[in-house]
């Protein structure tokens, strides 16, 4: 439920795209939904850092269209699957997948180096 909370939250923001060039609006969109709507669902992100914090992350990295692109990678292959192939920590006393931007985006890079 909170997947789908959260994808449909990012493509209201896809609408207000021309809004997303001005400076700290997609962040400010984000930390709403982290303090708002998050806690409201009492399901929990299975990653580290949380989908909502990735999400700040890539797009202040990559901009809106990268990050936006980063961000439903990211949903679609979250999940108890990716505890089989990814590096997990524990966190708040819960195994979390270990799934920080650096790990999804070098292959941006030709050397690995942004």
């Amino acid at each position: 439920m909170k997947k789908i909370a959260f994808f449909l939250f990012l493509i209201l923001l896809m609408g207000f795209k021309v809004l997303m060039a001005q400076e700290g609006v997609f962040e400010r969109c984000v930390s709403f939904y982290q303090n708002y709507i998050s806690p409201l669902d009492m399901s929990e992100c299975p990653s580290y850092p949380r989908c909502s914090e990735y999400s700040k992350q890539v797009v202040k990295k990559h901009g809106f269209i990268i990050g936006v692109v980063m961000i439903v990678d990211r949903l679609f292959h979250e999940g108890k699957e990716e505890l089989e192939v990814s590096k997990t920590l524990i966190r708040d006393g819960k195994v979390k997948i270990y799934d920080p931007p650096e790990n999804n985006d070098f292959w941006w890079y030709g050397n690995g180096d942004p």
